[in-house]
């Protein structure tokens, strides 16, 4: 584990998956970070600092980003499935130790969030989605039908938020 300003970058192993993540922040709600396709969990150091006492922040690379890796690649079916995703994300929860976690995803790792919302709304506080791939809008009020719904916050719980550090 090495720290740089208050970050720790270190990994989390389950069988042959393997995640790079960023920690950082002393708040008492754990968030996990998500960034979008071709990018890194380097992504969300600027965002870190305005959340540490509210969050304990996790950026995570995505598998086939940055410094995370999946031993296994079966050309003949996707790297992983929902069902392997979400039990990985589980152990990475209980490995933290915490019971419930928010969400944060910008383009990808909004839809990735919206995976694990629904195939684990129990441990799931809530979600900040930012521009998510696959949520689409047919309002024509926001552009041509079909258009991208950008900077979209959405909570699990409508009147969940986030407990402030003492």
């Amino acid at each position: 584990m090495t720290e740089k300003s208050g970050i720790q970058s270190s990994f989390f192993h389950n069988g042959d998956l393997r995640m790079h993540f960023l920690r950082s922040g002393t708040g008492p709600n754990a968030l996990i970070a998500l960034h979008g396709f071709g990018r890194s969990s380097a992504d969300f150091v600027r965002f870190t600092r305005p959340l540490n006492k509210v969050f304990t922040v996790y950026a995570a690379d995505i598998f086939f980003h940055g410094k995370s890796t999946v031993e296994r690649i079966a050309p003949d079916r996707n790297p992983l499935t929902t069902e392997e995703f979400a039990a990985f994300f589980s152990a990475f929860f209980d490995h933290i130790g915490a019971d419930k976690v928010w969400l944060m995803g910008y383009s990808l790792g909004g839809r990735l969030a919206m995976v694990l919302a629904q195939n684990m709304p129990e441990r799931i506080a809530g979600l900040y989605l930012f521009a998510p791939d696959g949520l689409r809008s047919s309002n024509p009020n926001l552009g041509r039908p079909g258009a991208r719904l950008y900077d979209l916050v959405l909570f699990a719980k409508a009147r969940t938020r986030p407990q402030v550090a003492g």
